[in-house]
């Protein structure tokens, strides 16, 4: 424990659970400031009064780069961290605390080691940069009454928990001993194949290039329960430490050009089909670009693009060497 306090990023973990951590028997709730209508933060974790409210919002910060949602919680939130916020914190003392233990405990909440044929990478436990900002330190938010537990792989819906009830949750690990109803929603990653590279069957175009060095353009349709869309994103990354995770390129450019289509089992009005073409234009000193079509709430929707619709990038790396990809998505 001793060496994990030395971690800037632990330290602010741990201030935030002392302010968060005067539980008693009684567990008070401690309400700080919110500039936002219908929406209070309460014990760190943001209340939305109703689900419109929260789609509101949702889609109110679909424009928004990451340092512009960071702006928007600060100026808007006191008393509360999100996922986003220290997620983006990382530091290198915390890379290589996670990478020489192969672990990510400590900042579960936060962050997962995912393992696939090219190693382990370090991600965000939530993709969407908008969810993960209304999302807590601890990987709650909640909506009305009930509470969500977000993970990269599941989603607990705990059913108009008590604040005690809450707190034994997570003092337990979410070992449920009592009589609180929860309901698991798993987070689903539907591959989307790239017939023209070199990977076949996967949602992943890389170029590496020096030693340890690559961008990595990936297209998924996420569902997470709490929202779900089609997302391509292109990322600048390196490997340190047995790991790689994201870290700025000089430039990177994001493209999208396609016809997308949404359909809503529950909702039609949130039914959609439309053609896209989009692009960030040439972005400086940028690790992540980010793009999602449509996002679907509260329901298990289906998505489908057009023939030839394609996900492409363009950066420049390290010694500005130029990388580029495109991608079909199917």
């Amino acid at each position: 424990m001793k060496n994990l306090i030395k971690s800037s990023f632990l330290l602010v973990i741990m201030m935030v659970a002392c302010e968060q951590s005067g539980y008693s028997p009684d567990i008070k709730l401690i309400e700080t400031s919110s500039q936002i209508e219908n929406v209070s933060v309460i014990n760190g974790r943001l209340v939305f009064d109703t689900k419109e409210t929260f789609e509101n919002i949702f889609n109110s910060l679909k424009e928004k780069t990451t340092d512009e949602l960071l702006d928007w919680q600060n100026k808007n939130f006191k008393g509360y961290y999100s996922v986003l916020e220290l997620y983006e914190r990382l530091s290198e003392e915390d890379i290589m605390k996670i990478g020489n233990s192969k672990s990510v405990k400590g900042y579960e909440n936060i962050a997962f080691l995912k393992s696939d044929r090219y190693g382990l990478e370090l991600v965000r436990t939530i993709d969407d940069k908008i969810l993960a900002v209304l999302t807590n330190n601890e990987g709650l938010i909640q909506i009305m009454d009930d509470i969500f537990y977000l993970q990269y792989d599941t989603i607990k819906e705990i059913k108009s928990p008590t604040e005690l009830e809450l707190h034994n949750l997570i003092q337990s690990n979410w070992n449920n001993s009592g009589d609180v109803k929860i309901i698991t929603h798993p987070v689903t990653r539907k591959t989307i194949s790239n017939s023209t590279s070199k990977i076949q069957a996967t949602n992943t175009c890389i170029k590496e290039y020096k030693s340890k060095r690559r961008f990595k353009l990936e297209a998924t349709v996420t569902n997470t329960y709490i929202s779900s869309g089609i997302y391509s994103k292109v990322k600048h990354q390196k490997k340190s430490f047995g790991i790689w995770f994201n870290t700025k390129a000089n430039k990177m450019r994001l493209t999208i050009d396609g016809t997308f289509s949404q359909v809503n089992p529950i909702n039609p009005n949130q039914s959609y089909s439309q053609y896209v073409y989009w692009t960030t234009g040439l972005s400086s000193n940028v690790s992540k670009l980010t793009w999602t079509w449509y996002r679907c709430f509260f329901a298990d929707c289906d998505f489908s693009t057009s023939t030839g619709a394609t996900s492409y990038f363009e950066g420049y790396g390290d010694n500005n060497i130029y990388s580029n990809c495109t991608k079909a998505f199917p």
